[in-house]
């Protein structure tokens, strides 16, 4: 027994094709990704200003073992040799000998050490805020990301309608001949009509089939290709239940362009890197200054510290001054760089203001144009629907031949892919200046 694969229909219209974009792009998980590493940097930078703990212990194995032994009594004999009576000879007493490890065949040392930085010129708060804040960038970035998707699935989802349109216009044609077709056979066999005339219903219909099943197939792979962007998995039906027609573009954009031009995401992602170049800037500016460490260290060792009893500990406090004086001249070297870097950010920025505002003019430009094609296209459409609907009665009463209707068809679903194509331009014309506005880069929102 064959089994058939389960296939689960998802019906969606522009905003929710949108919405799925923005939750299962796999640029948005990439980007969330990212937002790991930029975390695990934040608390690296935050332990600058924590204290650190190492623990040490050694064991020392001596294939020579050497000690040193001191009496802790001495003797005091007489000097017979001399008349002075406090003339003694003084000798130590063996009985009192102790012994020094010097080099003890087996050593044992364990040490914990406790260091706090006390002044690094703000080298720790610089590190923090920058880590801090290119995670406030990725921010950013994520949501132009977002908006890039958005405008992505919304442009390609007006060519997707608008082959959608083409396929019903090609659906409705071959209904029309086939309706056609059946009529001018029966005439045929009436005699009413030539065998010339059923020869071409004959042909006329098997076009605009093809031209259906070319249709249909453009569809349905175009239908593919937004399962890739939408993400989602290959044995999922896709059904479109808006039309070109009734999805509307956000035209709001058009009285708030000028305003919010100059805050698009590309010139707000060069204003933050610049903010970060600073925070770079004032680390290595500190990189010769000198630094003040706190450290606590305790020793717990076989042989003791003071060499006295088998096992003993002691602990000592140091305040640590630690200064580059000289480098050769390197830090300073890339202090030039990141300064460097700088001045290059103020003239991306300045350029990208200047091309903003060409861009914004080059885009309403475009609509403008859109707009009165559009118009035209519309009034076209009318007048080619009216001749359509004529032709149509005419040809049905046997007023005018095939060819005659067949051309005035034509005519009509060329006005119609006219119209449409037209509306989509105009729609994705609108796209362009809400990009333009929002993100700026290039025409595929990247």
């Amino acid at each position: 027994m064959m089994y058939l694969p389960l296939i689960s229909l998802v019906r969606i219209d522009m905003e929710r094709a949108v919405e799925l974009a923005r939750q299962r792009s796999l640029q948005v998980q990439m980007l969330d990704s990212k937002r790991l590493s930029l975390e695990g940097d934040y608390i690296k930078a935050r332990s600058g200003f924590l204290p650190t703990l190492k623990f040490q212990g050694v064991y020392t194995y001596n294939a020579n073992p050497a000690e040193l032994k001191f009496p802790t009594r001495y003797l005091g004999f007489p000097n017979y040799q001399t008349p002075d009576p406090n003339d003694l000879i003084v000798v130590p007493d063996t009985t009192s000998l102790i012994t020094i490890p010097l080099r003890p065949r087996n050593a044992f040392n364990f040490q914990a050490t406790l260091q706090q930085p006390v002044f690094t010129w703000f080298r720790n708060m610089n590190a923090y805020r920058l880590a801090r804040h290119q995670i406030e960038i990725h921010e950013v970035e994520r949501e132009k990301t977002l908006f890039s998707v958005e405008y992505q699935v919304r442009s390609f989802y007006l060519e997707i309608l608008a082959v959608k349109e083409l396929m019903a216009l090609k659906r409705r044609t071959l209904e029309d001949m086939e309706e056609i077709f059946r009529s001018t056979s029966e005439r045929y066999e009436r005699g009413l009509v030539s065998r010339l005339e059923y020869l071409q219903a004959k042909v006329e219909l098997e076009n605009a089939r093809y031209d259906y099943e070319n249709a249909l197939k453009l569809y349905r792979d175009m239908k593919d290709n937004l399962k890739v962007l939408l993400n989602l998995p290959p044995e999922e039906e896709i059904e479109i239940t808006d039309s070109l027609g009734g999805v509307v573009v956000d035209s709001s954009v058009l009285t708030l362009a000028d305003s919010l031009l100059m805050e698009r995401y590309d010139i707000r992602l060069l204003k933050e890197q610049k903010k970060s170049l600073r925070y770079l800037l004032d680390i290595q500016k500190s990189a010769t200054r000198p630094n003040i460490i706190a450290q606590a260290n305790y020793t717990f060792s076989r042989p003791s510290p003071n060499l006295q009893g088998d096992w003993g500990s002691t602990w000592t406090i140091s305040l640590v001054g630690v200064w580059n004086a000289f480098d050769g001249f390197r830090n300073r070297g890339e202090v030039k760089k990141i300064e460097a870097r700088m001045e290059q950010i103020d003239l991306s920025m300045e350029f990208a203001r200047r091309q903003a505002r060409v861009e914004l003019d080059r885009a309403r430009r475009s609509l403008d144009i859109a707009r009165k094609n559009l118009r035209k296209m519309e009034t076209n459409l009318d007048v080619a629907r009216e001749m359509f609907d004529s032709a149509k009665e005419q040809y049905e009463k046997g007023l005018i031949p095939l060819l005659k209707f067949r051309d005035i068809q034509r005519a009509y679903i060329s006005a119609k892919i006219g119209y449409d194509m037209a509306l989509r331009d105009y729609k994705k014309a609108l796209l362009e200046v809400w990009r333009v506005v929002k993100i700026g880069g290039d025409s595929n929102g990247h």
